[in-house]
């Protein structure tokens, strides 16, 4: 690294006029090219085989055709608590009558043959339709217990599903209970992040008037936090790059003594931290422009949530050096 160093030195210090004249044209050239730089989308950067990815896919294999619909969860949960009662069901009408009146009710895969909104509760539904009951003629949450496991017993297969929506084991005082909204595809992954998160904005509406934890969940929803983390890096890098400003500012203080007066000694120092802060600045559009100049040759593919936090480390990285030099 040091041979590196001084090799460049001596170049720069025999011709600076050449080598200043290639940087520039190198920086435009790179900077052009960073503006192209493909990022992916989502947490599957982060964690490929999760929990969370696996039971999106099976529960698309058992429920969903990815040709015309898309699954959306919802979660339905009350911690130390249960879900198979009275109120459950008041939020589960709220929640489907809240989907089909915002903005999402058009988009939502609601057919004959498959409805559009598919919940655990769905054997108690099913029994209270065939009985002519509502909801207010329920006494308690025993009669909702009573009502679900009938159902399950007489439906067999058909409701058979249901069982499948609320955890193992849990009998009949599951803590959390999975909804299962089905949603229009569409060949456009914009408008389908657009259309997902619709849904998701009226279940949050739904949360926010209930006791119950009631949460979305599907990959769409992951993409579209894209915004979200690249701005949040923004301001991480904004926030090091304030930071180091400042340390630097101090660790090129030269105490004016001997021939070193104050002036000289503030000029040495804002002089040294503009040159490293402008150094860093140039290796990350450099790094950005290399990236997308190997990504149009098919050398690399979209950059994951964590290669796209590299510039932020390599301030950290760069104010060493310029610490050390």
């Amino acid at each position: 690294m040091k041979t590196l160093i001084r090799l460049l030195a001596g170049v720069t210090s025999r011709f600076p006029w050449p080598v200043l004249a290639a940087t520039f044209a190198l920086t435009v050239v790179f900077a052009g090219l960073a503006s192209t730089l493909e990022s992916a989308s989502g947490q599957e950067g982060f964690s490929p085989d999760s929990e969370e990815i696996r039971a999106s896919e099976r529960i698309s294999e058992r429920f969903g055709d990815s040709s015309t619909s898309s699954v959306l969860q919802v979660i339905i949960a009350e911690e130390g608590g249960d879900v198979l009662t009275r109120e459950a069901l008041e939020v589960l009408a709220a929640l489907e009558e809240g989907i089909v009146a915002s903005d999402a009710g058009e988009v939502i895969s609601d057919r004959p043959d498959e409805p559009g909104i598919i919940s655990y509760l769905a054997p108690v539904v099913q029994a209270m339709a065939a009985q002519g009951l509502t909801v207010e003629d329920l006494p308690d949450d025993a009669t909702v217990k009573q009502l679900y496991t009938d159902a399950l017993a007489s439906a067999g297969p058909e409701l058979g599903f249901a069982s499948q929506l609320v955890p193992e084991g849990s009998g009949d005082t599951p803590e959390i209970g999975m909804v299962l909204v089905f949603v229009d595809t569409t060949t456009d992954i914009d408008d389908q992040i657009d259309r997902e998160v619709a849904v998701a904005d009226a279940v949050r509406e739904v949360d926010e008037t209930t006791p119950l934890e009631v949460s979305p969940f599907s990959f769409a929803l992951l993409f579209g936090d894209q915004d979200d983390f690249l701005g949040e890096v923004a301001e991480l890098f904004t926030l090091a790059f304030a930071i180091i400003v400042v340390i630097l500012l101090f660790v090129f203080w030269v105490s004016p003594i001997g021939t070193t007066t104050r002036l000289a000694s503030a000029r040495r120092m804002l002089a040294d931290t503009s040159v490293v802060m402008l150094t860093i600045v140039l290796v990350v559009l450099w790094m950005n422009g290399v990236g997308a100049l190997l990504q149009r040759v098919g050398v690399l593919g979209p950059l994951t949530e964590v290669a796209q936090i590299v510039p932020i480390l390599l301030v950290g990285l760069g104010v060493d050096y310029g610490i050390h030099l």
